[in-house]
C-alpha cells in the first residue's frame, strides 16, 4: 500500500521555470466604419476599458454619439414606410387602370431607393457601435496617454525630472561655476530638451500605436550619440557600436514579430 502524497512533495525537482513572451491567440484590429463624436468606450458609460477586463462576445467596446444616427434610421424608416403606402395604392390604381404605367413605374422607384436609404441609414447606427467579435480579456492598452491631456502628461514628466534632478545632484559632488555657456547650456537642455520634447513626445503619443511609440525611444540613445559624433564632441568607440548594434537588433526582432 503506498501513501498518495501531494504532488509537490513527491516531486519537487519536477518544477520548470522558463522565460517566453505571452500572446493572444486571437488579434483583431477594430475601428469605426462610419465618423461620429465618441460617447464611450468601456464596459459601461462612465468608466473606461483596463487592463485585465474581460469582456463576452458581442458586447459593446466602444460607441459614438447615438442621436443623429438614430434620427436618421427612424427618418428613413418614416420615408420607407411612406414609399411603401403609396406603391399598394398605386398597385390597386394601375389594376383599375387609373394611372399609367410610367407613373406606376416612377412610384415604384422611389419606394426602392426610400428602401436602399434605409438600409444605409440602419447600416450606419449599426456602425456606430463596436462589438466585440470573440470573447476574451484586455491584455494591454495603447491608449492610455490619450486619457489624459498632453500638457497634464507633459506637467508630470517635467516636475519629475525636476524633483528627481536636485537629489542626483547633491549626491553627486562636484564644483559649479556659473558662466554665460553654463547658463545657455541650462536653457537649452531644459527648454528644448526637456520640456519642448516631452509636450512634443505626448502629442505625438496621441496618434501613434504603442509598439511605433516604442521603436522611437529605443532610437533615443543611438540617435544622441550620432548628434554627438557628428558635432565631435565624442569619439566613435567599441562599446559605442555594439551598443548601438544591440539596440538596432532589439528593434528589429521585436517590429518583425509583430507583423
Amino acid at each position: 500500500m503506498e501513501v498518495a502524497r501531494p504532488w509537490r512533495e513527491a516531486e519537487p525537482d519536477a518544477v520548470q521555470t522558463s522565460i517566453g513572451l505571452v500572446r493572444a491567440e486571437n488579434e483583431t484590429e477594430l475601428g469605426f466604419k462610419v465618423g461620429g463624436i465618441l460617447e464611450r468606450i468601456g464596459p459601461e458609460p462612465g468608466r473606461h476599458w483596463g487592463e485585465g477586463d474581460r469582456f463576452d462576445k458581442d458586447q459593446v467596446l466602444a460607441q459614438l454619439v447615438q442621436v443623429d444616427f438614430v434620427a436618421e434610421r427612424d427618418s428613413a424608416a418614416a420615408r420607407r414606410d411612406l414609399a411603401e403606402s403609396r406603391l399598394a395604392r398605386a398597385e390597386q390604381l394601375r389594376r383599375d387602370g387609373a394611372i399609367s404605367p410610367q407613373e406606376y413605374d416612377t412610384l415604384k422607384a422611389a419606394r426602392d431607393e426610400a428602401v436602399a436609404a434605409f438600409e444605409r441609414a440602419r447600416q450606419a447606427w449599426m456602425d456606430s457601435t463596436l462589438r466585440a467579435p470573440f470573447a476574451g480579456h484586455v491584455l494591454a492598452l495603447e491608449a492610455a496617454v490619450r486619457r489624459q491631456h498632453p500638457s497634464a502628461v507633459n506637467t508630470v514628466q517635467i516636475g519629475v525630472v525636476a524633483l528627481l534632478s536636485p537629489a542626483v545632484a547633491l549626491a553627486t559632488p562636484f564644483s559649479l561655476k556659473w558662466t554665460a555657456e553654463l547658463v545657455v547650456a541650462l536653457a537649452i537642455t531644459g527648454v528644448l530638451a526637456s520640456a519642448l520634447a516631452f509636450a512634443a513626445m505626448a502629442r505625438v503619443l496621441l496618434v501613434l500605436k504603442a509598439g511605433e511609440t516604442g521603436v522611437i525611444l529605443a532610437f533615443e540613445p543611438v540617435a544622441a550619440a550620432v548628434v554627438s559624433v557628428l558635432l565631435g564632441y565624442e569619439p566613435v568607440t567599441t562599446s559605442m557600436l555594439f551598443g548601438g548594434l544591440l539596440v538596432v537588433s532589439g528593434v528589429a526582432l521585436v517590429a518583425g514579430s509583430e507583423r
